[in-house]
């Protein structure tokens, strides 16, 4: 992601009865491998600010439990969210006082999808910077190898 590029939000309101108020259960978070172009947000601010509470995304696929700790209500889907393509369930988490309470709100899922290339790479174009230092080094060996009047002198 570019410095200048904006981020996407999904928002999401959870509700004090531990459920979020969407009519939708899965959410679009982008595309295989793509790098911090995608973020949950979720829109009620002041319960993120309850004091002694930390707040966990908990996010499921393929069997695989990952509990991810959140920065205030922003969630910042990262290239190890996006390996991988399909869906993954997610939950909120919180703690207070390192679990002496808990509670969790409903699931709601995350789809990444699939990168798909349309186009077939017909050429391999080779870094600039590569090409430049390639040629250097082959001058280099150009005029540091013994030429066949200098093997004849030793």
């Amino acid at each position: 992601m570019n410095r200048g590029d904006k981020v996407k939000l999904i928002e999401i309101y959870l509700s004090d009865e531990q459920t979020h108020a969407c009519s939708r259960n899965i959410f679009y978070a982008g595309r295989k491998y793509d790098d911090g172009a995608m973020a949950i947000k979720f829109v009620n601010e002041e319960l993120f600010k309850a004091p002694g509470w930390k707040y966990y995304l908990k996010v499921l696929k393929d069997g695989i439990l990952q509990e991810i700790p959140m920065m205030e209500n922003l969630f910042i889907i990262s290239t190890a969210l996006t390996k991988e393509a399909g869906v993954y369930t997610c939950q909120i988490i919180a703690r207070y006082n390192f679990g002496e309470k808990t509670k969790s709100f409903s699931e709601f899922k995350l789809e990444i999808e699939e990168t798909i290339f349309d186009q077939e790479i017909t050429e391999i174009t080779i870094d600039p910077n590569i090409l430049s230092l390639y040629e250097e080094l082959l001058n280099c060996l150009l005029y540091t190898s013994p030429s066949p009047r200098d093997r004849s002198l030793s």
